[in-house]
This record gives C-alpha cells, structure tokens and sequence, in this order.
C-alpha cells in the first residue's frame, strides 16, 4: 500500500529589514527618522534630486515585467513586455488620483499571440510592436529624469534587461518581494498574487498572467509596503499622514473586477466576428471562382456521346454508362448548389465546427456541381 507522503508547511523567513524596505522609504521620504546599523544613509539621502519644498525624491517610480528570459532572446519569437510609471511630480498635490499611473503591455512576436495576450491585459489597450520599437519608447517616456526601478523576486531582472538591451541607470533597485518580507512576515519566495491579498489589494487570479497588469500591481503593493511601513510609527505629522493616506488611496483604488471576465468576453466575440468575416469573403471569392469555372466548362457536362448536340433537349438519346438525362443534370445541379449554400448559413450561424468534414462535403458538391452544372 503506498505512504500518503505529507511536506510541513514553509515556515515563515522575518530576518532583518533589507535595503529595498530602507531605499522604498527614501523614495517617499518615509525614514522618519528611523535609522538602520551597518546601512549608510547618506548615500540613499544623496542619490538623486528632490521636489520643490519637499523630500520627496523627483523621479519616475518604474516597474518593468518581462514575460520571458531575457538570456533566451535569441530563441523566443514571443514575449511581452510590461511597464508602469508613477511620477512623484504627481504626489505634490496629496490629491489620489486614479490616473497617477501610466500602465503600458508590449507583445512581440506573431499575430496568433498577440491576439492571445491582449485579450488579458486590463488597463489599456495592448501594443503589437518590436523590441527595437519598445527600447526606442522607454527610452522616450524617461528621458531627462532619474528613476526608481520596481522588480518582483530577483536582481537579476536588471541584469536581464541590459542583456535586453534596455539601458537603465536607476538611483535603485527595489525588490517589492524583498521589501514586504520583514513587514508582513512572509515567506522568502512569495507569490505576487499572495502578497496583494496580504495587502489587501484589488486583483483578480485572471489577471495575473499578463506582464502588463503584473508590472501595474507590483508598483501598487510597492505603494503599500511604503504606506504601511510609516503608518507604524507614532506621533506623524499631518503631512506625512496625508501622503500615507493618498498612496494608500491611489493603490488600492477599486477596479470593477466584474467588468474583466465580460470584457474578455466581448474582445473573444470581436475576433470571432472578425474571423466569420474574413471566413464570409473567402467563400463569396470561392464562389466567383466557381462561378467563372462553370463558365468556361459549359458543355462539358452532356452525355459523353452526344458532345455538341443542342443542349436545350430534355433527354439524351443515348443510353449506357456516362449517359445523363437533361433532367437528371439539372436535379443534380440543383441539388449540390442547395447542400453548399446549407453548409455557409450553417458557418455563419454556428462558426467553423468540424472543419474537416465540412471541407470534404464541400468539395464534393463543388465537384457535382462542375460536373453537372
């Protein structure tokens, strides 16, 4: 009899705070005075530029998703690229916006995938483009600014993305996973979909298959840790306490999660109305074929004996094998003219089910039909 063979659960992995904790809380200017032995703050302080009257460091806080490894460029034909952007420009204000969040989705590679991909990515509409074009637009939407780069799990993604060829000279590298471990007592590998119900962030488990809603929620629970690390402390001051509130706010703004399973629905039943389409114009271009073969054959289909006779006569003379009757030509004419024009109300009604067969119907009534027509 087998062993029913049981594993204990992973215990948890609080260790000391990680620098990716401290650099987050440089980023928002969320120290409070906080210090940490044996990490320098003077070097986190004097990275970078700061707003206008505040401390708040003046960069693009970006997250980058790739959806393949980068060291298998060469092999993968087909990949997407994720990219969200929150200006700290934006935060001045301490007024929540839903739309401090630019969110792009980048697919490379064939149509096929590219349909497959999009129909999943929530938070705008997806891009069918080359790596070329995707380096040539970051480089774009960041030039002239320092910034702040976001990953999930690994480093390692950095060094991925400059065997991507995508040059980035962040102030730092901060590993959302890394920066949640000590403050929710997570594992050490934990999964970005556990880490949002941790933080009670909106998702849905569809949406976490795609580079371009990973990069946006990453940034958001980013947010998060940030917020919730600073709200621990006592005595804040007003100000601190509005910015906490806001990315707060902002992160967890509600997305009509109803909405997603029917806009997947909705993008499905766009292509498949498409594909009939396109399924529609081949026939009709079938059938003009046809029709033009009809004509150029005309004749051909008469009793083998009486080739050349005047084709109005209503019966054929002749009798034995290869010998048709007028009526008999028509009927047969007829009736596979009837049996195609079934098969297409039945394509357009029910979509291309069984396709093999039907083929095979088809090109024996387009047979019949050349013959007897």
């Amino acid at each position: 009899m087998a062993k029913n063979i049981t594993s204990d659960p992973p215990k948890a992995h609080k260790g000391p705070i990680q620098k990716d904790l401290i650099f987050l809380r440089h980023t928002f200017v969320l120290c409070l005075d906080r210090s940490h032995e044996g990490f320098d703050q003077d070097y986190a302080k004097s990275q970078g530029q700061k707003l206008p009257n505040s401390a708040i460091k003046d960069a693009l806080v970006i997250c980058l998703d790739i959806g393949v490894n980068c060291h298998t460029f060469a092999k993968q034909s087909d990949y997407q690229i994720g990219l969200s952007i929150l200006d700290t420009r934006h935060l001045q204000s301490l007024n929540s916006d839903e739309k401090l969040f630019q969110t792009r989705h980048f697919c490379v590679g064939t149509e096929t995938y590219f349909l497959t991909k999009c129909r999943s990515f929530y938070f705008g509409k997806s891009e069918h483009t080359t790596h070329e074009q995707v380096c040539s637009t970051l480089e774009t939407m960041i030039s002239g600014r320092d910034i702040v780069l976001v990953v999930y799990r690994s480093h390692q993604m950095f060094q991925d993305l400059r065997l991507a060829n995508i040059q980035l000279q962040p102030l730092y590298i901060i590993n959302a996973q890394k920066a949640a471990q000590h403050l929710l007592d997570l594992e050490s590998r934990c999964s970005l979909k556990t880490l949002l119900t941790r933080l009670n962030c909106p998702s849905s488990p569809e949406m976490l298959h795609n580079a371009g809603n990973n990069a946006k929620f990453t940034l958001q629970a980013s947010l998060l840790i940030a917020a919730l690390d600073a709200s621990q402390v006592l005595n804040l001051e007003s100000k601190t306490t509005a910015l906490i509130s806001t990315l707060e706010t902002t992160a967890r703004a509600q997305i009509p999660l109803n909405d997603f399973p029917s806009k997947i629905k909705s993008e499905a039943k766009e292509k498949r109305n498409t594909h009939q389409k396109e399924l529609k114009a081949q026939i009709k271009e079938q059938q003009a074929a046809l029709a033009r073969s009809l004509a150029a054959l005309a004749g051909e289909s008469r009793c083998q004996k009486c080739q050349g006779e005047d084709p109005t006569t209503s019966r054929c003379r002749h009798k034995g094998p290869g010998v048709h009757t007028r009526k008999s030509m028509i009927c047969r004419a007829r009736r596979a003219r009837e049996k195609l024009e079934n098969l297409e109300k039945l394509e357009e009604c029910e979509g291309v089910r069984r396709p093999r067969k039907k083929a095979e119907k088809k090109s024996f009534y387009r047979g019949e039909l050349l013959r007897f027509g």
